[in-house]
């Protein structure tokens, strides 16, 4: 009994302690964009399969723009649900994926994070910057993750990955 105790003391961070980033409202993601500072920010239609809060890319959370404008000068607010169980207050962050990896890039605004959940909290970015580095192709779409760490990113570099935080996934294309 006492050897299935240590067991179970062992796994329980592995098992219970998991912090995760989802879209919020949960069943219909709020994403906004707006050009420059002076324009007000315009929500924009979102689709997929997230029902269970975007952490596979296979199911995105799907943000469909038009053509004619230039996605990587747009700047994007995204709302997002966090339950951080880590022992550390944590930083929402934004990475590009490509291929396996996940590549941070720095964010025009985001929020810190306490120890528990916080309802919404929100992070906005330019894809410009990452673009430039990585090319995108929004014909294609490009997969963002957003995600919490100890620290806040402001380079392109890939990200460390750790097992007990989960983030959510949007597919940024062209309709």
């Amino acid at each position: 009994m006492k050897f299935l105790s240590l067991i179970m003391i062992l796994l329980a961070p592995k098992i219970f302690a998991k912090s995760y980033v989802i879209p919020s409202p949960f069943l219909s993601p709020k994403v906004e964009a707006r050009l420059n500072n002076e324009q007000p920010w315009v929500r924009l239609a979102v689709s997929g399969e997230h029902f269970y809060g975007a952490r596979k890319p296979e199911k995105p959370v799907i943000v469909e723009l038009n053509r004619l404008t230039a996605i990587e000068d747009i700047e994007f607010l995204i709302s997002t649900g966090v339950k951080n169980n880590g022992p550390y207050v944590n930083v929402l962050n934004a990475s590009l994926v490509k291929g396996e990896k996940k590549y941070s890039f720095p964010v025009t605004a985001t929020n810190f994070v306490s120890s528990y959940g916080q309802a919404s909290i929100d992070i906005s970015f330019k894809l410009k910057r990452a673009c430039e580095a990585l090319e995108c192709d929004f014909e294609k779409g490009e997969l963002v993750y957003l995600y919490i760490d100890y620290k806040g990113f402001r380079e392109i570099a890939p990200i460390y990955e750790w097992d007990t935080m989960y983030g959510a996934y949007y597919l940024f294309r062209y309709k």
